[in-house]
């Protein structure tokens, strides 16, 4: 139920309310695509003559990394909602850049980092591209040498919408401000205080919606002269087409008018959009099992005739999936995820009756080893839930409720790509990984090099609990350790014990470790008060001594979690 771009589009309409009332009483306007659905479905385009909009190209030039695409046109972004929108996955992004140490200078590109202007710069509900709403986005870049996503001294900041310096103590810009579908960039000099202990310079950029309060949905594309990758958390992307100049894009023939009842222009003419979305993971060597977690992709058509074209829809729905507890996951809390169960059909359903929507067959995902083995998901989540796809090794814990299973005592390490088939246009999906995604090269592919993830962690202390009527020892301490040796083999032990609760987890196996900087992951199995099979979460930060400003958090596979802003006590120590 992705309402996140309807203010927009309500916008759009003002000047026609009533053909829009009329076509928001016959629609459900699930999204704000569907609401420029209804207008189609009904004859009743948009009828503006938009300037501009015309497809652009990747810049020539530089040895750059993308994300999500290269490519200006084919719709893929990434991007933030606000909270009257739907959002499974918060309000910030955290991306970690990179640039070679024989470098002074790197090149950081946005693409259509603005929210709702149009060519003109002024912010325009009908003529702007690929965002809704107009909350503008802040995009800020820090110094994070230990590649950790938690953020040193400021080196640049930026707003989407409102003028920026052209220059500054560290940056020179394109301009002053970010242009509607088209790149802007700025030259950023290489900061002392961001130099990692290889040479190399590492940076993080978090990129935060200024106003999550507001239905706004603003979607953009990163290049950088360097390397690039999404921290493991997260994070929505988007095959964005809201307006009439969006639908000139990714239908370069189209001539703007509705083509009548049976016709089937919209499934047989050229479209820069296909259906497929690639992400691309960094697997480490030693892992036993990848979680994945996919949120909202809406999976379950409604109704089985399409429009305009009158053809049959293949009758699918969103089931109960099997390995996913029927709960909202504790990464989720607080955002408008619902438990996981058999949602039936999606909303907007995927498969899309709207045939300028739809991209057959109903959306599914597989991911590929290095080694070339495929790993299947013919119904991820439904609407609003999120579902969990577990690769396994043979042998480990997980193996029992896998998805799938590898005949090998670990996963292949490396580069590891999940492949999104079928997905409709503008349908707005989630994605959790527990290891980094990787910026792509123009061809798609990844980057020559990938950050390393390995290390070691040690530790112990406590945290506050909630308080209870069994006592005052409201804490859960814990002790630590996870390290990798030199060929990725991962060993190591947890006791956590939770004083309200009283319970006692302790680790059966530690089956990866991944250490960004300051900022550790470790995943396992374990035992609550020597009894059961329990999947856990780790992580741990590690921000200075004495440890008085390190952080824990514990979740497990049945829905327990505990953790705090700050430890009450103790040390974290983390090694690469």
């Amino acid at each position: 139920m992705n309402a996140h771009n309807n203010n927009k589009i309500a916008n759009a309409i003002e000047s026609i309310s009533s053909v829009g009332s009329a076509c928001m009483t016959a629609v459900r306007p699930a999204r704000g695509a569907a609401k420029l659905g209804a207008l189609l479905a009904t004859g009743a385009l948009l009828a503006s003559q938009l300037a501009g909009g015309q497809p652009t190209q990747a810049q020539a030039g530089g040895n750059y990394t993308y994300f999500p695409t290269a490519s200006t046109t084919d719709a893929r972004m990434l991007g933030l909602s606000g909270r009257p929108a739907i959002t499974l996955a918060g309000e910030t992004i955290r991306i970690r850049l990179e640039t070679p140490a024989n470098l002074n200078t790197f090149e950081l590109g946005l693409f259509d980092g603005d929210t709702g202007k149009d060519n003109a710069g002024n912010i325009n509900a009908t003529a702007g591209n690929w965002d809704s709403g107009s909350a503008e986005l802040e995009y800020s870049v820090f110094a994070d040498p230990e590649g950790d996503g938690v953020p040193g001294t400021l080196v640049a900041r930026w707003l989407g919408n409102s003028p920026n310096p052209l220059s500054g103590p560290n940056y020179t810009a394109s301009s002053a401000t970010m242009p509607n579908n088209a790149w802007w960039s700025a030259q950023v000099t290489n900061a002392p205080t961001a130099q990692a202990a290889d040479g190399s310079f590492v940076y993080l950029l978090v990129v935060r919606l200024t106003d999550p309060a507001s239905a706004t949905s603003s979607n953009f594309k990163l290049r950088v002269s360097g390397k690039l990758a999404l921290y493991p958390g997260n994070f929505s992307t988007i095959p964005a087409a809201y307006t009439d100049s969006d639908y000139r894009i990714v239908y370069p023939a189209w001539d703007g008018t509705q083509p009548p009842a049976g016709s089937n222009f919209w499934q047989t003419t050229a479209t820069t959009f296909d259906g497929t979305f690639d992400y691309l993971l960094q697997v480490p060597a030693g892992l036993t099992a990848l979680e994945l977690w996919d949120g909202d992709y809406d999976h379950g058509s409604a109704q089985l005739t399409a429009t305009p074209s009158g053809l049959p829809i293949a009758n699918t729905k969103d089931t109960d999936d099997a390995n996913t507890p029927n709960g909202i996951p504790q990464f989720a809390a607080g955002t408008a995820a619902i438990a996981e169960a058999a949602q039936g059909v999606g909303n907007p359903p995927d498969d899309n009756f709207r045939d300028w929507l739809r991209r057959s067959p109903a959306v599914r995902y597989e991911v590929v080893a290095p080694n070339g083995q495929v790993f299947s998901n013919e119904n991820p989540s439904g609407n609003l839930e999120w579902e969990r796809f577990v690769i396994a090794a043979q042998g480990a814990p997980e193996a029992a409720t896998a998805d799938h299973v590898v005949a090998a005592s670990t996963l292949p390490a490396g580069v590891w790509r999940m492949r999104v088939n079928g997905l409709d246009l503008d349908n707005l999906t989630f994605q959790r990984f527990p290891v980094l995604l990787l910026g792509q090269d123009e061809g798609g592919e990844p980057p020559a090099e990938v950050p390393s993830q390995c290390g070691k962690v040690t530790g112990g202390g406590w945290i506050p609990l909630q308080a209870s009527s069994r006592g005052n020892n409201n804490k859960g301490t814990f002790s630590v350790h996870a390290m990798c040796d030199k060929n990725g083999a991962v060993k190591g032990n947890l006791n956590y014990v939770d004083h309200v609760r009283k319970l006692h987890i302790k680790a059966t196996s530690i089956t990866s470790l991944v250490v960004n900087g300051t900022h550790a992951t470790i995943t396992g199995r374990a035992t609550i008060d020597g009894k059961g099979d329990f999947g856990f979460v780790v992580e741990v930060d590690d921000l200075g001594e004495p440890g008085s400003s390190d952080k824990f958090w514990i979740s497990l596979s049945n829905g327990y979690s505990a953790g705090s802003t700050t430890m009450g006590g103790g040390n974290i120590q983390i090694h690469k």
